[in-house]
Formats: structure tokens, sequence, C-alpha cells
């Protein structure tokens, strides 16, 4: 049996959770404004602008140690809301519009410079939540970023084979070293109406992640319009419950709607239906298949459609085979990454306990450190990954020589740090032939308490 391989964004797949048949006008009679139906608020849509020379600028600054506004981003990440809103205003977005007003209109700014504010609010929420960042903030810097917009692909394969091709660029992706927890964000440049819309957007997106990288993040929306609107959050679980639960069905009707191989059923929200301008015709529409009328855009669409295809599948190629490694590195550094903050924190939920049964719960000094050591850890394998978790209840035997610790950038920053109830934890995977990954967290921990106080990467 002949199956079928469909091509698709995650834009339209949302298009399609408000209404398949919004999709199908986009798709086979190349409607463009489509998407528009049913977005409340202003009508100074400046969504793509934000993104694109607001929000990426600021996150491409904070990813990239080269960029010339990451060293000011140091501290501007811990002066809270008023410090990261006057950097961002007077460094990036009154920058762009100086250069730019001539092409926007006044309710864009205006609308913008209100979607800025909300936005920065969000940002230095989740920034706060972060206590490591006072304490060494360059270098947690760089754990908390990651960078911005990356394309992501997978597929998704039906139980007859057929199959839908994904690909989108999220907003971005944060970490949160003292949860070890990674943060998907959105930002919607309109009301909200219907959380369903931007959220299976979200799931969407969480889900390319979890193909790509093995974790599920937390999502948080952002609504730039809506000052007065907490974002909706939303937990890892919560996310992996809702993927399981939601995506199947979703990305079934996506797939009959662009095939046509089986229609869905239509939107029959009397609120969508009240706005919308193909509301006196769809079901007649739907009921034709879309193959009756304007079988010319209906080829076209599909012409341009199969460029489009071959565009991706093309690049696809170009990645895996072509000399582009450092993508492909890239990409694997990321999936690394965040596989081993993954494994760090679901390490710290049974840290302590397995410290409590390792072979000897005595006291060592500097000097028998290595020797000792094997006696005082817990290790856990995943695949090419590894997990050590090492107990820092040791002594200081005195004329130690620390500096020569130090010079060993597997274990610099730790010594300070040793005492009782701390505990450290290793995860180290290979990212190339050559090259490994290791990130190291310090934990202290009494009774209930749990916290993650220092962070650090290391490449050896």
């Amino acid at each position: 049996m002949e199956t079928k391989k469909v091509y698709v964004t995650v834009s339209d797949i949302a298009l399609c959770q408000r209404c398949p048949a919004l999709l199908a006008y986009k798709i086979h009679r190349g409607i463009k404004s489509a998407w528009r139906v049913g977005i409340q608020g202003g009508s100074d849509f400046y969504g793509s602008i934000f993104h694109k020379h607001i929000a990426k600028t600021f996150f491409e600054a904070a990813a990239s140690p080269r960029n010339i506004l990451h060293s000011q981003l140091i501290q501007v990440v811990t002066g809270g809301f008023k410090a990261l809103n006057d950097f961002i205003r007077e460094r990036i977005f009154m920058p762009f519009i100086a250069n730019n007003a001539k092409s926007l209109t006044s309710g864009q700014i205006i609308s913008m410079a209100s979607g800025v504010e909300v936005w920065t609010m969000a940002m230095s929420k989740f920034f706060r939540e972060i206590t490591s960042l006072t304490i060494m903030p360059r270098k947690n810097l760089e754990q908390i970023f990651i960078k911005p917009e990356q394309k992501l692909q997978a597929e998704y394969i039906f139980d007859d084979l057929d199959s839908l091709v994904i690909t989108g660029c999220y907003d971005a992706l944060l970490f949160n070293p003292d949860k070890a927890e990674a943060r998907l964000f959105e930002f919607k440049g309109y009301n909200k109406s219907d959380i369903a819309v931007p959220l299976s957007q979200s799931l969407v997106y969480s889900w390319l992640i979890e193909r790509s990288t093995g974790i599920t993040p937390s999502v948080e929306i952002i609504y730039l319009d809506e000052r007065s609107r907490e974002p909706d959050v939303f937990d890892s679980r919560t996310v992996s419950e809702m993927m399981k639960s939601g995506l199947k069905n979703l990305f079934a009707s996506v797939f009959n709607v662009i095939s046509l191989k089986k229609f869905p059923a239509v939107n029959t929200s009397k609120k969508l239906c009240s706005v919308c301008k193909f509301s006196g015709h769809c079901k007649k529409d739907v009921a034709s298949g879309f193959s009756v009328k304007h079988k010319g855009i209906s080829l076209l669409s599909v012409i341009i459609f199969m460029a489009f295809a071959f565009m991706v599948m093309s690049q696809v190629f170009f990645y895996s085979v072509n000399s582009n490694e450092s993508v492909i590195e890239e990409r694997e550094i990321m999936r690394v990454r965040l596989l081993l903050q993954d494994m760090i924190r679901q390490a710290n939920t049974s840290a302590n306990l397995a410290i409590a049964h390792s072979k000897n719960k005595d006291k060592v000094n500097y000097k028998t450190f290595w020797d000792d050591s094997p006696k005082n850890f817990h290790q856990i394998k995943n695949n090419n990954a590894t997990v050590d978790i090492h107990n820092l209840n040791y002594t200081f035997e005195s004329g130690f020589d620390k500096n020569e610790w130090d010079k060993l950038p597997a274990y610099k920053r730790i010594f300070d740090q040793m005492g009782e109830n701390y505990y450290l934890i290793r995860a180290y995977a290979p990212v190339t032939n050559d090259r490994n990954l290791m990130i190291q967290a310090v934990v202290y921990a009494s009774g209930t308490e749990k916290k993650i106080i220092s962070w650090q990467e290391v490449w050896y």
C-alpha cells in the first residue's frame, strides 16, 4: 500500500487547531490571511517584527559571549525589572525604532513598546527565580540561554505508515540551573481568546524539542497585548501529559486536511464563525473537498507545497551529508546539554539517599580524594551519558596546596564549598568523537531543603 508524507509548519498546525477549514483555505486556496480569523487584539500586528528585531536580538546577545551586548547583560539580568527594561529599551528597542520608524505605523510602535514591557516583566521574573545568578552571573549566563529560534524538524508516523513531517522555530528556550529545568517561551502579539490555539502550538514545539533532545520543557505563554494578564505556565509533567493526550488527533486532522484524505469536522464555535469571512460557504467547500473552485490556485498551491517539501528534504540532506559540521555539532551540543541537565535534575532527587548508602561514610581529606572518592560516590549510566554523585563531606588537611587542585578544570570552584550536607553531581557524555561535555553541580541538602548552589560546564 502506498503511503503519503505531508510537510507542515508548526504555525499551520496551530491554525488547524483553531479550525481545520482555515488551514484548508490557506493550503488549497492560497489565502494566507486565513490565520487572522479569530485573532483578537489591535489591528497593529507586530508579532513577527517583535520576534525578529527585539526578542531575537536580545537572546542572541545573551547566548553569544562574542556579541557586543553580551558583557553588559551580565549585570542587567541580575538587576531586576527596571535594569532589564532600561537596557532593552535603550540598547535594542529605541535603536530599532530610530532605524525603521518610516516603515512602521504609530500604532505598531505604541503597541510594540507596551509589548516589550510585558515581555521584559516576564523575563525578569524568570531571572529572579535563579538565585545562583547573583553568585556567578557570568558563568550561569552561559548556562541559561540556548541559541534562540533553532529550526527543528521531526516526523510523526501514523499507524498506517502515513507520516507528517513537522518543521518549526521556537521563540526561546531557557534553562534554570537552580531547578535543572528547561523552559520554552512563546510570545503572542494578540489577546488571549482561546488558550487551545497558542497552547497547541507550544505543545508541538515541545514535541519537537523532546524528539531532538529527549527533554520535555515546561512552557510559558506570554501575551504581549495584555499588560494585566499573567503568562500561562505549564510544568514539564503537565506538558508531557497534554502532548500524549492531544497531539495525536491534532496531527491526524492536519494530515487529513492537507492530503484531503478525510476532512475533519469544521469548528462549530459561534464566536469564531461570527467573525469568519468563510462562514457562509465553508460547509459547501468542505463537501467539495476544496477541489471544485479555484483549481488553478489549488494546483499552484500544490506545486508551491511540493517545492517547499523538496527544499526541506534538500536541507535535511545537506545537514546530514554535506560539510556543514558546525550546524550539526551545534544541534548535538544542545541535545547533549539538555540531556545532561535533565539527568542532573533526576539525580538530585535521590542524591543524598545514594550517598547515604555509599560504601564509605567516613570523612576523607584532600590528599586521599582520588583514592577514596570511588568509595564515596554513586554512579548512574544512561546509554552514552553517565552521572556520578560524589559526597563532599571532606576535611581539609593543613599544608595542602589547593592551587594544584584548581589547575584541574573538572574540580575548579568545588573545594571551597566542601563540607557537611554538600554533594557534587557530575553528568558527562560525548558530543563528538573527540569532545566530551561535563556539567557539574554542587548541591546543598539538609532535611527537606535542597538547593543547587554552583553550576559549571567543562569540555574535555
